[in-house]
């Protein structure tokens, strides 16, 4: 009710002590991605069942790091890494594509360094949530910028790196693992190709 959405904010913070101390009733609850349906659109040419990277970065991400070249650097030495080290493929899943803040900017960049490379390929930006955590669900293992895209990975049983920006995935990887140490990497340590 109104009155006590105006107590909670006039407390300043949403927590959840202001909602019980109003007499709303609170329950935690995961974040709906982890339980999220799939969607299982036909694989893309060039995917190989059981043996798929897939890699997520966002400007986002970019923008957080020390510096964005540097830190696009360190993702076409991972996929160059991919390609020169085994024969998996690589699927550049972009997860959110909004006009502000579009993934198929990264991963043009990206795509654009292995033109010519047919195990790398992009799939396509106008695919919905259930549609991405089913090609997500599918793939061998994941690096990934975006949140909900780690979560489709966790949540799938897929091997998951989050190259993070923010308290949001290291308390994801602390409440999922104990601890965010091999789950995550902050991106303002990507410095580079050696990263």
């Amino acid at each position: 009710d109104l009155k006590a959405y105006d107590l909670i904010v006039a407390r300043e913070s949403i927590t959840e002590e202001a909602m019980k101390a109003v007499g709303l009733p609170v329950m935690r609850w995961c974040d709906p991605a982890f339980t999220l349906a799939y969607e299982e659109l036909p694989l893309p040419l060039g995917w190989k069942a059981g043996n798929t990277v897939g890699v997520n970065v966002s400007p986002l991400v970019l923008h957080k790091a020390k510096n964005g070249d540097a830190a696009l650097a360190a993702f076409v030495a991972l996929i160059r890494h991919i390609l020169d080290t085994s024969d998996s493929a690589v699927a550049l899943i972009p997860h959110v594509t909004w006009a502000h803040d579009n993934d198929l900017d990264a991963l043009s960049a990206l795509k654009a360094q292995f033109a010519d490379e047919p195990r790398v390929f992009l799939l396509p930006g106008d695919l919905n949530a259930l549609q991405l955590k089913g090609y997500i669900r599918r793939l061998s293992m994941l690096v990934t910028a975006r949140t909900h895209a780690s979560i489709a990975g966790y949540s799938s049983a897929v091997p998951t790196l989050v190259i993070g920006y923010s308290v949001k995935a290291k308390g994801i990887a602390r409440d999922l693992f104990g601890s965010e140490e091999g789950h995550l990497i902050p991106v303002q340590e990507l410095s580079g190709e050696g990263e």
